[in-house]
């Protein structure tokens, strides 16, 4: 959970956004690890649930089928060098 400290903080001022680095990291963190396909979709559909829950303010959606995932890196860094969602 190490990116949740290298986002800019300003980028975390919504719950939505904050739900869905939340969300990118507890899947790289956890789901990485795990080697059997049933238990990464068990993981996978309890963490969706649990962003659902906590994170979706009303018709948006943390993860859906059409934008899949969140997903944060190093690789779009800008003059600052940030953690940024791709």
């Amino acid at each position: 959970m190490y990116g949740i400290a290298e986002v800019d903080p300003s980028y975390l001022s919504s719950e939505f956004n904050f739900g869905k680095l939340w969300l990118h990291e507890a899947w790289r963190t956890l789901c990485d690890r795990i080697c059997d396909k049933r238990d990464a979709k068990k993981i996978h559909k309890k963490m969706r649930e649990i962003a659902k829950t906590y994170f979706d303010p009303g018709k948006d959606r943390i993860y859906s089928k059409e934008r899949g995932k969140p997903f944060f890196t190093y690789f779009n860094k800008g003059s600052e060098g940030l953690y940024l969602e791709a």
